[in-house]
């Protein structure tokens, strides 16, 4: 349970004993006034308790006294020992302590501390401590017995917290749903951020909503609900989107007046957006998408009740939901080069990112390849047809005539200085056969 619901005055401990206690108790219209009759009845019931210890824990899983009996001269660090040594051991305890009586009392009464953890579904959610006062005889168990019926409807308390926290979910998925449905049915940039804007603009009961987009750390309005247009240069869209750039300035939503979660941001910006639209109450929330901070949301109200904390959550995660849709997109109506840098820039972050280890055991692959082949040194050989020829050509000429008896070397053979290229017939012999070539013509002739 959170401390929130314990803030402000503990009530009075005035009528806590008798019947006007059970009647405070069934009637109480809160979780502080419940927890603060419960721990004065319990108080009353056991009869010798002088002090009285509640806490709860907190969302950040601290615990802290929520409220504590008698409200007067109430000291918050009296029983801390017996509370953290109940919360450590998730048991009743028991500490024996001196007793602070003179006289004849003291020897009759002996003082004891009780403590009792608050459990729900096994998890540890408070304890409760007594201070006692009692004879020497009593029977402490009794009083952890006590304490263990009594936790039972404080038990109730947190289950009934445990439901509306369900509940509460259960209406931020569906809002969330409902709300990026109406933006996915446009293609357009444009007509989505409005349909974004009318949504929520009808659910949360807001006056206007305005969504805008950060463009070269700029917020830029993109859209407001219930309106097709609207005038860029104009006090009211300025005024706007110096809200929105303060709420993403400070990563953080931005409420005023402010809620619990909001106390400590700046809201210059947003009180003169009051000023300027005479709003009652007037938000700013922060849209991401990866981590990255891509516009804002900003609800006004010019009347009726201010944001409370519950529609602050349940912009905050409409919020983070439509942010990725919206860029979408938005990327979608740029340009082919605007795509190819941010693809580039992605493509960069994932290689010196701290994840992907496989992309950049790839990248180094590569690298290695290319780096190989750009010093290593090799033989490179092509194959092709060819015909090698001679940069001169001489010929070999026989001054007579005759026939090649011999040849040593053909056309394209590779040849030396005194190499014998051909040899030719006999003399004679070519003689004696030109003879008879010649003589037997003139033989038959002359027959």
């Amino acid at each position: 349970m959170r401390i929130k619901d314990f803030e402000g005055d503990m009530l009075d401990d005035v009528g806590y004993r008798g019947d006007g206690a059970w009647s405070l108790f069934v009637n109480a219209g809160s979780a502080n006034e419940l927890c603060a009759v419960w721990l004065a009845v319990v108080c009353a019931r056991i009869g010798t308790t002088t002090a009285g210890n509640l806490v709860f824990r907190q969302g950040d899983g601290t615990f802290v006294p929520a409220v504590l009996w008698p409200k007067a001269g109430a000291d918050p660090k009296y029983l801390a020992s017996t509370v953290e040594r109940t919360l450590k051991e998730r048991r009743g305890v028991v500490v024996q302590t001196q007793a602070t009586t003179s006289g004849e009392e003291s020897s009759l009464a002996v003082r004891a501390q009780v403590g009792f953890p608050l459990l729900h579904r096994d998890d540890l959610e408070g304890a409760v401590a007594l201070d006692l006062l009692q004879s020497p005889e009593a029977d402490t168990a009794a009083v952890l017995q006590e304490l263990l019926w009594a936790s039972a409807w404080l038990e109730g308390l947190l289950r009934d917290r445990d439901e509306n926290a369900n509940r509460s979910r259960l209406a931020r998925a569906q809002a969330t749903l409902e709300t990026i449905a109406a933006g996915s049915e446009h293609r357009k940039l444009n007509a989505a951020a409005i349909a974004i804007a009318n949504e929520l603009a009808a659910r949360l009961g807001c006056d206007r909503v305005s969504v805008g987009l950060n463009r070269n750390d700029r917020v830029r309005l993109v859209a407001i609900s219930h309106s097709a247009w609207f005038q860029r240069n104009s006090r009211l869209v300025s005024a706007i989107e110096n809200a929105m750039q303060e709420a993403l300035d400070q990563h953080a939503s931005v409420v005023l007046p402010p809620v619990a979660s909001t106390h400590r941001r700046v809201a210059a910006a947003h009180v003169d957006l009051v000023t300027v639209a005479s709003d009652v109450t007037v938000a700013s929330v922060v849209m991401t998408s990866r981590g990255r901070r891509i516009g804002a949301l900003t609800l006004e109200r010019s009347k009726g009740e201010p944001f409370g904390q519950e529609t602050i959550e349940l912009s905050e995660t409409v919020a983070s939901v439509i942010g990725p849709v919206l860029e979408m997109k938005s990327d979608a109506r740029r340009w082919l080069a605007g795509r190819i840098v941010d693809g580039t820039i992605d493509g960069l972050k994932a290689l010196l990112g701290p994840r992907r280890p496989s992309l950049k055991l790839a990248a180094l692959a590569a690298l290695a390849v290319i780096g190989f082949l750009a010093i290593a040194d090799g033989p490179y050989r092509v194959s092709a047809k060819a015909v090698i020829e001679g940069e001169e050509q001489r010929a070999a000429v026989v001054p007579f005539d005759g026939f090649i008896a011999e040849a040593g070397a053909r056309a394209g053979d590779t040849v030396s200085g005194g190499q014998v290229l051909a040899r030719l017939a006999n003399a004679a012999a070519m003689s004696s056969v030109f003879r008879r070539h010649w003589r037997t013509p003139t033989s038959n002739s002359m027959g």
